[in-house]
């Protein structure tokens, strides 16, 4: 089984415009015939493998060529085991102009998002997510997840990145998949400890 990947999303199009909307619809899936052409003119990911204990211990293992870029045109995206830096400029309201790279050139402006299954004692696996803000006032992003078990993307909260600092998100879900949009700095101190969608 091979969850679907995402070129577009309406979920995070209407995290954008603030109309509500749960989850992504079918048709939103990308084939492979349209993933290629799509390639053909984007640095997509090759070659990405991981594995995930699922919630019944079961492993799932990922094996694909070729997956849709990090960055895409109205949001990010991050599988399980993925360690990326983004390098972005500081815009008027929010983070601008994102572009991922190798390793960190530049701290004053790359986020660092780490995304990976960690088991517990009893072997069970949760999800964590670790996103650090190398800029000078707080940020806020919208978060989608796709869970293994019903490849749907659905909302989930976020927390705000302090400057500076970093945030650690949890999940006990087992997490295909991360899309973040709607990067935005925060001004009004009332929601800079908010974890709301």
């Amino acid at each position: 089984m091979r969850p679907p990947v995402y070129l577009a999303l309406p979920l995070l199009v209407s995290c954008a415009t603030g109309a509500p909307q749960r989850e992504a619809p079918a048709e939103s899936y990308v084939s492979s015939a349209e993933l290629q052409g799509f390639c053909a003119s984007q640095p997509c990911r090759k070659n990405t493998r991981f594995t995930l204990i699922q919630a019944d211990g079961s492993i799932f293992e990922y094996d694909s060529e070729l997956d849709p870029p990090v960055v895409q045109e109205a949001f990010l995206t991050i599988f399980p085991s993925e360690r990326i830096f983004l390098e972005a400029e500081e815009g008027e309201t929010g983070p601008v102009n994102f572009r991922q790279v190798d390793r960190v050139l530049d701290p004053a402006r790359t986020i660092t998002l780490d995304f990976r299954q960690e088991l517990d004692s009893e072997g069970k696996g949760g999800m964590i997510l670790d996103i650090n803000n190398p800029f000078s006032r707080p940020i806020k992003y919208d978060l989608g997840m796709m869970l293994l078990a019903d490849e749907t993307l659905r909302k989930t909260s976020s927390c705000p990145v302090l400057p500076g600092n970093g945030v650690r998100e949890l999940w006990s879900d087992t997490i295909f998949q991360l899309v973040f949009a709607r990067f935005r700095f925060l001004d009004n101190e009332d929601e800079f400890f908010l974890c709301i969608e």
